[in-house]
């Protein structure tokens, strides 16, 4: 029996010096194929410096209005996520994408993720972009409450603020919803470690936009891929996350004045169940309209991302909305 036992512990611990090996060797592998991805995929778009780090953005077309494109939380590549809209924006605007510390082809950053670091690094990075403003701030999710502040706290540098299902201050309360959980910050270990490119290799659908309506090319993709293993769920996103309730907390008596332009783009609910209340995502947003000749919320049969399958239609809705409130 003793020998039995002596033979068993010997497999064991073979089995698991073995798995051990074999995560030593993945963690090598993705290591090396980052440094290999990110030398062979250099970003093609400009960079303006911040803190002393670099911070990404996308400038194009032309226009007498300039729309800044906002990311959701943890949208590893915005200027890649948002293309296919950006690019039919830019037929009749000037757009900047703007990738946050964090994001994208941008720089990691130690000082702490808070609305108020945030808006400061936007404006500093417009600043540096030789884009003159005012601007057009267009958010999407989290980043609707990084628009709010910034309107109020810096409104000269703004025009008129479109979101794309943004997350707002009353948001949560509105809605008897409670806060999320916060995310451990050993998360940032999947990243390090290389298992974000072992669960991209599972099933990559999730590390990527969707590609339903055909608006991504496979280079687009593929880009997405790389650097999504690069940067998912890194240490800033983690932060900006367990940031949420303090970014509430600092906007929540916050509006827009009634001489603002104000677009909101939200969806008409259909996969969602009808609350007894009768509340909806757009009666959330009509609490902020105060001046509906200039203000106004627009609905599609769309998910929460909804520039991935209705980017040519939000476009349009915008160019309107600009030339109609501009008088352009």
């Amino acid at each position: 029996m003793k020998r039995i036992i002596n033979r068993l512990f010997k497999v064991v611990g073979i089995i698991i010096g073995a798995i051990f090996l074999i995560c030593i060797l993945f963690f090598v592998y993705h290591r090396i194929a980052c440094f290999v991805e990110e030398k062979n995929h250099p970003s093609a778009f400009s960079f303006v410096e911040v803190d002393g780090k670099k911070i990404s953005m996308q400038i194009q077309g032309e226009g007498e209005h300039t729309i800044v494109l906002l990311p959701g939380l943890g949208t590893t590549s915005p200027i890649y996520d948002f293309q296919p809209m950006a690019d039919e924006l830019a037929k009749n605007n000037k757009v900047i994408t703007y990738e946050p510390f964090g994001y994208g082809y941008s720089d990691l950053t130690n000082k702490p993720r808070t609305i108020e670091n945030e808006c400061e690094e936007l404006k500093q990075a417009l600043d540096a972009s030789g884009v003159d403003g005012p601007y057009v701030l267009m958010a999407h999710s989290i980043y609707g409450l990084d628009s709010i502040y910034f309107a109020n706290k810096y409104p000269d540098y703004v025009e008129a603020v479109i979101g794309i299902d943004c997350t707002m201050p009353t948001m949560t309360s509105y809605f008897g919803e409670e806060m999320p959980e916060d995310m451990p910050m050993a998360m940032d270990l999947m990243r390090i470690t290389g298992l974000t490119r072992l669960l991209q290799m599972m099933d990559e659908s999730q590390f990527v936009s969707d590609n339903s309506a055909n608006l991504y090319s496979e280079a687009n993709l593929d880009e997405q891929r790389i650097i999504s293993v690069r940067i998912e769920a890194n240490k800033n996103v983690i932060e900006q996350y367990n940031d949420i309730e303090n970014r509430i907390d600092a906007t929540y008596d916050l509006g827009y004045p009634d001489t603002m332009p104000i677009l909101f783009f939200t969806t008409n609910d259909t996969d969602k169940e009808q609350r007894g209340d009768g509340k909806t995502s757009k009666s959330l947003y009509e609490t902020y309209i105060t001046n509906p000749e200039i203000q106004s919320v627009i609905t599609y049969d769309a998910s929460h991302y909804m520039h991935w399958t209705k980017a040519k239609e939000m476009s349009d809705d915008v160019n309107d909305f600009v030339k109609e409130v501009f008088n352009d």
